[in-house]
């Protein structure tokens, strides 16, 4: 609702009932866009048509996987390790603290714990028990972000 001057009343919720009465005609009845306009839509749209086939009318990508993606690397893994081995090492630095987190120092499941470089990995290359520590997730969130924030450690 609103009062004399156009203003909206605090508290007063118009109804909506109003709005989308029977017979109510909508803003774009019957109102199209241009051909123009729909030339300039249809360059745009070139080569990602509408995938039918999804839920949402999602539009194709290009996706390429294996040796057609741009990040192919010949089959090495980022850290020269297999998903086993990570595990394995990842297993040890948990129990060797105890499934402590070492900044709060809370006790945790082993799911909620995640071992941390203390020397960014991309940096040191180094995989050793003396480079890694337990921390819990919202630990292991903040230590990242000091990261990012100041990469030269």
């Amino acid at each position: 609702m609103r009062d004399k001057k156009g203003r909206f009343i605090k508290g007063i919720r118009q109804s909506t009932a109003r709005v989308f009465s029977k017979g109510h005609i909508p803003w774009n009845k019957e109102r199209s866009w241009s051909q123009e306009v729909k030339n300039k839509i249809s360059i745009n749209r070139t080569g990602k048509g509408l995938h039918k086939g999804t839920a949402f009318g999602g539009f194709k990508t290009q996706f390429k996987a294996g040796i057609k993606h741009p990040n192919y690397q010949g089959g090495a893994t980022k850290y020269n390790l297999t998903k086993g081995e990570w595990l394995k090492i990842q297993k040890r630095i948990k129990e060797r603290n105890n499934f402590t987190c070492q900044k709060c120092q809370k006790q945790f499941k082993s799911r909620e714990l995640n071992v941390h470089h203390k020397k960014p990995y991309k940096i040191s290359k180094d995989n050793s028990d003396d480079n890694l520590i337990t921390y819990c997730i919202p630990c292991h969130i903040k230590e990242e972000w000091k990261i990012q924030k100041n990469p030269k450690i």
